[in-house]
């Protein structure tokens, strides 16, 4: 069934350079991943170093994913960098994805709900906790720019706390311009925590990703144990979900989408069960039925005879 609003309630500083332009080829998959583990502006916000390690161990499995078939020039990096220079690059890498391309998103950070207007802002390297509402990005803002693009399927992949209310933060504007692409099949979001949750990571550990992305990491590298020859953005999600619902100490992921776009292909199962060809199942050779034999006098006589030869 089409994915159609469905939606899981279970569970500054050194920054990269600013694109001019960005130059794809057609049906791609283009990844832009994000990053802010130090916050310049404001030593209240503690830093979050895993998310660092996030998208570098990100980048290192998506480079070896062959299904989604990118190179360096297909995947956009952005760490630390500020509210502008984040929206900036988001902006452009969804404006170059063409309506045969998938436009992936992933940002790993710390959200926070604005006590003034009750919204969740995504924290920028500048963003500091009195200015939240004007340094901080706006998650329905970072939604819309994303789903205003033109790209056939929309993947978005938020690991941050509160990272839940970008479920219905889509426009009427974003809808609108899914509409105008006949190409267009569908849009996918993924967050580690519900609206009301915090997402955890292992403080003491920074060297080591969050339990979201480490667990996202670890489907990659290893597969799932489902029969598939390849994994679907549902199928991943679907599997963090079960094992994050075994363990008391996770808060629950959680989905929503918009047509068929959680159906796309994201990774090669690497731990497929292999099955034995038919053509080769019957190939054994039988044991011979020596009790079956002696009921046949002449047959069985033959058969001592025989074994007695070979012996």
């Amino acid at each position: 069934m089409p994915d159609t609003n469905i939606v899981n309630q279970s569970g500054a500083g050194q920054h990269t350079y600013i694109m001019d332009t960005i130059n794809f080829a057609s049906n791609k998959t283009l990844v832009l991943l994000i990053a802010v583990s130090k916050f310049y502006d404001d030593s209240t916000i503690h830093p979050i170093p895993n998310a660092k390690q996030n998208i570098f161990l990100l980048k290192k499995n998506l480079l070896k994913n062959k299904v989604l078939n990118i190179t360096e020039k297909e995947l956009i990096f952005s760490l630390n960098e500020t509210k502008t220079e984040i929206e900036r690059k988001l902006t452009q890498v969804a404006r170059n994805a063409d309506t045969s391309t998938t436009l992936i998103v992933y940002f790993a950070g710390h959200g926070i709900v604005s006590s003034k207007n009750f919204e969740t802002y995504l924290v920028a390297a500048n963003t500091t906790y009195n200015f939240l509402e004007s340094d901080g990005i706006n998650i329905t803002n970072f939604r819309n720019i994303i789903e205003g693009s033109k790209a056939a399927r929309k993947i978005t992949i938020i690991d941050a706390c509160y990272s839940g209310s970008i479920h219905n933060a889509v426009s009427a504007v974003t809808q609108i311009a899914n509409n105008d692409n006949q190409k267009f099949t569908g849009s996918y979001v993924i967050t580690s925590a519900s609206k009301h949750d915090s997402a955890n990571y292992p403080v003491a550990k920074p060297k080591q990703p969050t339990y979201f992305t480490g667990k996202l990491i670890e489907i990659l590298k290893k597969g799932i144990n489902n029969g598939k020859d390849n994994l679907t953005i549902r199928d991943v999600f679907e599997e963090i979900e079960t094992d994050f619902a075994n363990n008391p100490a996770m808060t629950n992921p959680q989905q929503s989408g918009f047509q068929n776009a959680s159906k796309t292909v994201f990774a090669k199962n690497k731990i497929v069960a292999k099955k034995v060809p038919e053509h080769i199942q019957d190939t054994k050779p039988k044991a011979i039925e020596v009790t079956a034999l002696k009921k046949e006098p002449v047959k069985f006589n033959l058969f001592k005879r025989a074994v007695s030869f070979l012996i």
